[in-house]
């Protein structure tokens, strides 16, 4: 089960405690997660690693958890009518609770425009 700081088990609103695997497929509250303009004006919401981080120590406590970059791959660039590159990247990644060895495992996607490709 997951922990308090204080070391009793995190309970849920319904008096159940919460497991590992539970916690770890939960989605972040509103306060945890930041928004930014995408392209054609999109908006894209996004935990910033700041608050991932915090969340997993606060969860698991310090070396409670191990994050592991599996994949990385950058997509071939596209050059537009104005000479910029489109480019975009995919990484694999595993958090793994170091205790009980379960883990989750997911893909996040970023691009970038840029006259280089440097």
């Amino acid at each position: 089960f997951v922990l308090n700081a204080d070391g009793s088990i995190l309970i849920d609103h319904n008096g159940k405690p919460v497991t590992v695997e539970r916690f770890l497929c939960t989605k972040p509250l509103r306060a945890e997660v930041s928004t930014r303009k995408g392209p054609g004006g999109m908006k894209l919401t996004y935990m910033g690693g700041d608050m991932v981080t915090k969340t997993l120590n606060e969860a698991f406590g310090y070396n409670g958890w191990c994050l592991e970059v599996k994949n990385t791959s950058r997509e071939e660039p596209i050059k537009d009518e104005k000479g910029r590159y489109h480019v975009a990247y995919i990484a694999t990644v595993r958090v793994t609770h170091q205790r009980s060895g379960v883990f989750r495992e997911d893909c996040g996607a970023g691009d970038s425009i840029d006259r280089s490709l440097a």
